[in-house]
């Protein structure tokens, strides 16, 4: 089927008519975004589209595959020092900067004559300070906390020039850690590690990013045109590494809400897409279709401990322990797991269930006793999909903890629910926790001290202790440190774990060569081929 969707746009229908003369057939690719983009700069992309189209538009040292594998991108070759320390990348002498003809004539008279495409070394060294500069205001700069003076850095403490990280020469650059970090080469393929030209960074006068002619990339693709709700990616002409990419264009139609997109999907309307477990549920899947589930989320019970009543030990642990998880569950149609870490982290889920309703009804009392307080009331926010869900369980609050204990149940639709949780704007959510890679490690550290993300404002010594213990572990004990990290988190009832949910990324008829590196901003079009 001729995919509808391009019909709406005159410069696609220009192309499929140049395709026509052409031996090679152009290969076009439809598929939905949740959200707007702000800025594509690869050290302040947030969102996931931003960067998604961070991903396929740069390319940094290593890269991921499809088999969750760390893979040559533009270094082709790398050493590690004996001590874990030190990193040499070898970057390819061919590896590029492209800008699109928009961008080369829209910048002709503010680009110094000293702006070279070759990507170098210290493409590198610029982007990694500039990460951990303050100034930036970088969200993610805490991963890069393990290169020497880094945190002192993004404190305000040293001047940037003194990170671990130097140029040998223009193609061979240096990093030094300050400790070894076993996942550190899975942190090299993050958005905020991305390379960044210096003389062209000063040219765009803190724009860069922000639309197409402000826009430089080293990638598969390029940022080629946006429109009000259209991001359009393109094959990059000057791009010669391992990654070359198949299709001609990606199209990515902005829709926050995700209304329509499984029936869109149904109707063969998009190319492929990243759904939900709930909105993959309303898509009737054609036997033509390629379906990769990603088991990727633990949906919890998750405590904000900046609220005085949950920051107690014994408030958390009664409203866990008269949780019957194992029949909320079941209830939703699922598998318990007791564990908090996702398959794709390479942990299988563990069936326990504290469930007490005496013990809940004596820490209650403890805790109120601690507050010197005669009852507490709380709210849970949940998602739409899972009210009803959560109101039962509200019951059996209110059965076991009685009138002390007045729990309450607010629904908001799914993309709201992130938002609430991400800004810390809740007392108790029931949500899903999402790993962004396979490396357990990594999805852990999103609970330290030194994490954006970590939504439960969790500080704790213990917990950072074991983190670091994990980093400087010898494979044969690193995974006793990460379990102990996260049972840690589940037995203090900082986080409830009830059961897994997969994502879905579903390609199309005739569609094939898109892969998900575990999560919606981690989406590869590099090898998509579509035959209609």
């Amino acid at each position: 089927m001729i995919r509808r969707l391009f019909a709406l746009f005159t410069a696609v229908s220009l192309l499929f008519a140049l395709s026509a003369c052409s031996e090679t057939p152009v290969s076009m690719i439809y598929y939905p975004v949740y959200e707007d983009m702000t800025s594509c700069d690869p050290q302040i992309a947030a969102t996931d589209v931003e960067n998604l189209i961070v991903t396929n538009c740069f390319e940094g040292l290593v890269r991921v595959d499809a088999e969750g594998n760390i893979v040559p991108a533009a270094a082709d070759s790398w050493t590690i020092s004996p001590d874990g320390r030190t990193y040499t990348f070898n970057i390819r002498p061919n590896a590029q900067w492209y800008r699109t003809v928009t961008a080369t004539e829209e910048m002709a008279d503010i680009l110094p004559t000293t702006f070279a495409p070759v990507v170098t070394a210290d493409d590198f060294v610029f982007a990694l300070q500039r990460a951990l500069d303050p100034a930036t205001g970088a969200p993610d700069a805490y991963m890069l906390y393990a290169i020497e003076n880094a945190r002192l850095i993004n404190e305000g403490k040293l001047d940037p020039t003194v990170l671990g990280v130097k140029a040998l020469n223009s193609n061979q650059l240096q990093i030094t850690l300050s400790e070894p970090q076993s996942n550190f080469l899975f942190v090299l393929t993050e958005s905020i590690c991305m390379p960044c030209n210096r003389t062209f960074f000063e040219a765009c006068g803190g724009r860069m990013g922000m639309s197409v002619k402000y826009m430089l990339s080293n990638g598969p693709f390029c940022l080629y045109y946006v429109s009000e709700d259209t991001f359009t990616l393109m094959n990059s002409p000057k791009y010669e590494g391992p990654h070359k990419a198949v299709p001609y264009r990606v199209f990515l139609y902005s829709n926050p809400n995700g209304e329509g997109i499984p029936q869109k999907i149904t109707d063969d309307l998009y190319s492929a897409a990243y759904l939900t477990d709930s909105m993959f549920s309303a898509v009737t899947v054609d036997s033509s279709y390629t379906v990769t589930e990603l088991e990727n989320a633990m949906y919890s019970f998750v405590f904000n401990l900046n609220n005085e009543v949950l920051a107690n030990d014994n408030i958390r642990k009664a409203i866990a322990l008269s949780c019957d998880k194992q029949q909320l569950a079941t209830n939703a149609g699922k598998e318990h797991a007791a564990t908090l870490l996702p398959s794709i982290c390479g942990f299988t889920p563990e069936c326990s269930n504290l469930y007490d309703e005496t013990l809940a009804q004596n820490c209650l009392q403890d805790g109120l006793k601690e507050l010197e307080k005669d009852s507490v009331e709380l709210t849970v926010l949940t998602s739409s999909e899972y009210e009803d869900l959560i109101r039962k369980q509200m019951q059996n609050w209110q059965r076991i903890l009685g009138l002390t204990c007045i729990i309450r149940v607010e629904s908001v639709s799914e993309t709201e629910l992130a938002y609430y949780v991400s800004e810390g704007d809740y007392e108790i959510a029931f949500c899903p926790l999402t790993a962004a890679s396979p490396d357990a490690l990594s999805f852990l550290m999103h609970f330290t001290a030194d994490s954006p993300d970590n939504c439960i404002f969790l500080q704790n010594e213990n917990y950072k202790n074991l983190l670091a213990a994990a980093n400087v572990a010898s494979a044969d004990t690193q995974q006793q440190y990460i379990k102990a990290a996260a049972d840690y988190l589940v037995d203090y009832n900082y986080i409830v774990p009830v059961f897994a949910e997969s994502a879905f990324l579903v390609q199309t008829s005739g569609v094939s060569g898109i892969y998900c590196y575990t999560n919606a901003e981690r989406v590869y079009f590099t090898n998509a081929y579509s035959d209609n």
